[in-house]
Order: C-alpha cells, then structure tokens, then sequence
C-alpha cells in the first residue's frame, strides 16, 4: 500500500481505548517489529514505537499490521507522514528516509510529503517514475534573486551611488547567477565557498576577496527579524566565509606588489598631469576638476561631487571648499557630522571659479557637471568619480591614480616643505589630526581649523606649480595638444582591448541581471 491510502488503514478497525499503549522509545531492530506485530495482533492493541537512532522515525503497530511514519515540525506546523508499510522499506531504509527528509526541513527547501515519499521509492527503485496527483509545494522562501533583489533596495537607501553599484554588479555577476532560483535557506556556506574558489582560481583573487565581503552583510541583513520570515536565513551562518589564500608571489612579483599598493608619484609626475590638465586636450569640466584634485587632493569622490553652495570666495583670488560629512569617505562612520573646510589658494580657487562659470548659475548641486549621462535616460548630474580614475590612466607617462596624488602631499610635503604627520593628517581628512573619541575636538573647539592649514596648502600650490614648470620644461610635447590627445586616445583603445588580445581567463560570464535586462 502506497501514498495517503496507508495513512488510513488503522482507522478501519475501531480498538477500544484500553487496549491502546505506549512503548518506551529503543533502538529498533528485527526482533522488535516481530515482537511488535505478535503483541498487536494477539492483544488487538494500536501502539506507536520511536527509533531513538532516527529522531522522528516512528514505527506504528495495529491489528492489520505495522508501517512507518515519520513526524516532523515545519514552520510552526507539526506533521505525521506515512512513508509505508515495513514490508516496503527495511529499518536502514527507513532510517534513511527520515535523515533525508530532515535535511529539507533544515534548509527549508520543501516540505516532505505524499509526493516525496514517491520520489524516495522511484530513486531506490520501488516505483515506477509515473506521475503523482499531489501537487509539489516549493519553498515560500525568496530565491537567491528575490533576495539580492530586495537588498538592492536597502543598500540604495543606506549607502552612496557607488557603493549601491558595486554591490549590484558583485551580487549579480555572473559567478552567483547559477543560484538565481534557488531558495536562500537552501545555499550553504560550502556552496558559496565552492564559487569563491573557482573564482580565485581563475586568477581573479581579489574578486574573490570582494565577494566575500559583500556575501556576508549580505547574508546577515537576510538573518534579521524583518526579514527572516521571508528568507528563512538563520543567524550566523555565513560567519565563517572566506576566500582561499593567495597564491604566493615570487620575490620580483612581490616587490611590484608593493610599489603599485604604496606608489608615491615624484613630483615631476604631479607636475605632468597639471601640465596635461592644463594643456585643452581634455573635457574643459574634466581638466578643471583634475586641477583641483592636484591642489586639494581629497578622495575622488569628494572631489567629483564638490557643490557650489559650498564654495566660498574670501579675496578675489582665494576661497574656501566646505566639504559635507556625506561626501567624505569615513565621516559618519567616526560619528563626525561636522564640514571638512579646505582652503583653495589662487591655483585651486581658479579652477574651481572657471568650472562655475561653465555651469549653470542657478544649479547649486554641481561644480563639475556631466556633458552626457552615463547611459541613454540617465538623469544628468556630476562627474562620475571614476572619470578621473580613468582619465589619470589615459595621460602618457603618468602612472600614479588619484589616491596616490594624496601620497604625494604627504610624502613631498613631510620631505620636501618640512610638514608634520599631524599636518597633513589636518588636510588629508584623516580624522583631521585628532584622535578618535577626542569630545573636545568634535564638540567644542568647532574652529574650522583655516588659521592652521592656510599655510599648508599655500606651500603645497607653490611647490606644485614649480613642478609644473619643471616638467613642460622637460618636456616640451606637454604643450602639443594634438600629440597629448593622440596619446590619449591611443591609451583609451588599448584599455578597451582594442588591438591586443585579450585574456578569456579573466573575464566574467553574463551577470545574473543580463536576462531581466536585454
């Protein structure tokens, strides 16, 4: 007897209620089903015996004869399900049943019933492959897509454009698509790990890394209360989660490691990418906020995003940039809500003065506009950030990014204008020289520090413009337009893969957005 049938074949013989008892819970062997169909067909009784090897493996006795069930709870809903008659399946057999059907549950996958049961006897070769009328209940978990799909939405409130894009093309690559479909609760840590692997395998190691760090907020925003219902997502899971080791360098590969992470570019270098600012041979906006990046080097995207509010002349050649604690990098994160104020001595403020005069007087938002949005439909707004990444790639004999032009002031300044770490901590943003938790500083000596950092920033135009000398003096080519845009055209092809061939190792398959997106 298969399927619901057998649940019901019990009932078909009413046992008066003193002849119904409990057996102890034991290890059930041969001897006790032959013990326990002799006791119930002599005393007519209805009894129940559970295997303490297979928790919820339960062996029900009656006159008529004796099956096995199993009884389990899911989402808050305690079930019997009759899996058959000890005829049908031996105890081993059973007991494997009851563990696979435990692993469901644990990664709620689905839940057990009539129509499992008759996978179980079709995959051990009882049964036929035939269709069943029962119809097959699919987790109510999210899928994976569902789920990063969702998140998308919490992380575009909480965090900056950026960050919400980076996360959106990790996330959804092309790496993760093949969980797509697949219900959160039931990806386990050796599955995202297994990924991971393959990924740093293929000598994409710091995409690996990346993964990893975003995997696990990812994993531990679907295990809160408000989302658990809908992720089934317990906490912790994804606690131990990691990329696999580097490979290890040689000592060559080792040494170019460290110099591209710590690369100070000399000052003739500062001086070429002003030069090449300065030269007409790039967008006039780009140019301008390139100049402004040598002088007043603060990170990329406080530079792109700068706003013409907050944009202050104080002489006819000078002028402060107040710069939001939103636009800053680790502001909010160090509890600072307070505006960075960096002076803009006659180099900077020149730049700045121009970029405005380029933009629309009555937009408040942006110094350095875009010319042409991102993507057709876009809405136009600043200069992307890593327009100038990608510019600073472009220029011939420059290597450094615009991090690195943040080196550079504090290295040349600490070595060439005699400037002390506290002074350049004071200009760079790193907690403005103080020390973290300092109250004082954050709550009631609110000067905005200008008294002080005037005179750095002064010394640093000064020597930049020197620089700047030295380096057209050198070479002359910085004053050929013509020749600087041929170089940067021909450095943008090459970065596109144009004209070389390019590695199929390291590229990405399609993203898990790519179908909902053609």
């Amino acid at each position: 007897m298969h399927g619901t049938a057998v649940a019901d074949f019990f009932d078909a013989v009413p046992i008066p209620s003193q002849h119904r008892f409990v057996v102890p819970k034991i290890t059930i062997t041969q001897q006790t089903i032959a013990k326990a169909r002799r006791d119930a067909a002599d005393a007519k009784a209805r009894f129940e015996i559970t295997d303490v090897q297979a928790p919820g493996l339960i062996l029900r006795a009656g006159p008529t004869g004796l099956l096995w069930q199993f009884r389990f709870e899911m989402h808050g809903r305690g079930t019997r399900l009759v899996l058959g008659s000890v005829d049908e399946w031996s105890i081993a057999e059973a007991r494997s049943l009851v563990l696979e059907g435990r692993k469901l549950i644990a990664g709620r996958i689905r839940r057990p019933d009539d129509e499992w049961v008759h996978e179980m006897r079709v995959s051990m070769g009882k049964a036929a492959a035939a269709p069943v009328t029962v119809a097959h209940r699919h987790s109510t978990f999210w899928t994976y897509k569902q789920a990063v799909t969702a998140y998308m939405e919490h992380v575009k409130r909480t965090k900056s454009p950026a960050t919400y894009r980076d996360y959106r093309q990790t996330l959804g690559n092309g790496d993760l698509a093949q969980l797509a479909k697949r219900p959160v609760p039931s990806i386990t840590r050796p599955d995202l790990s297994k990924i991971i692997a393959a990924v740093a395998t293929s000598g994409r190691e710091s995409t690996a890394e990346g993964m990893v760090r975003k995997l696990k907020p990812f994993w531990s925003w679907m295990s809160d209360d408000a989302q658990r219902g809908d992720t089934g997502v317990e906490h912790g899971i994804m606690a131990g989660l990691k990329a696999p080791p580097r490979s290890r360098l040689s000592e060559d590969q080792f040494e170019e490691a460290e110099a591209a992470i710590r690369y100070v570019p000399p000052m003739h270098e500062v001086g070429r990418i002003l030069a090449i600012a300065r030269s007409g041979a790039l967008d006039e906006i780009v140019g301008l906020a390139i100049e402004l990046l040598v002088f007043a080097p603060q990170r990329r995207r406080a530079i792109a995003t700068a706003r013409m509010d907050k944009m202050r002349a104080i002489s006819p050649t000078e002028g402060l940039w107040r710069i939001p604690a939103p636009h800053r990098k680790t502001a909010i994160m160090r509890g600072e809500f307070s505006e960075l104020v960096i002076p803009l001595p006659a180099p900077a403020w020149s730049a700045v003065k121009k970029a405005m005069d380029l933009g629309d007087p009555t937009d408040e938002r942006r110094v350095f506009f875009q010319r042409r949005p991102r993507r057709a439909g876009d809405k136009m707004d600043h200069i992307d950030p890593s327009t100038l990444t990608h510019t600073l790639s472009y220029m011939p004999g420059v290597t450094a990014s615009p991090h690195d032009l943040r080196r550079a002031l504090a290295t040349h300044g600490e070595n060439d204008l005699g400037l002390s770490r506290f002074d350049t901590k004071t200009v760079l943003d790193h907690s403005r020289g103080q020390a973290p938790g300092d109250v004082t500083a954050t709550s009631y000596a609110l000067s905005d520090g200008t008294h002080y950092t005037w005179r750095i920033m002064r010394a640093w135009a000064e020597h930049v413009e020197k620089a700047y000398r030295d380096a057209i003096e050198f070479d002359d080519r910085l004053l050929d337009v013509e020749w600087i845009k041929q170089r940067i055209y021909e450095a943008r092809e090459r970065s596109k893969g144009r004209g070389k061939p390019v590695s199929l190792v390291k590229v990405s398959p399609a993203n898990m957005w790519s179908e909902a997106e053609a």
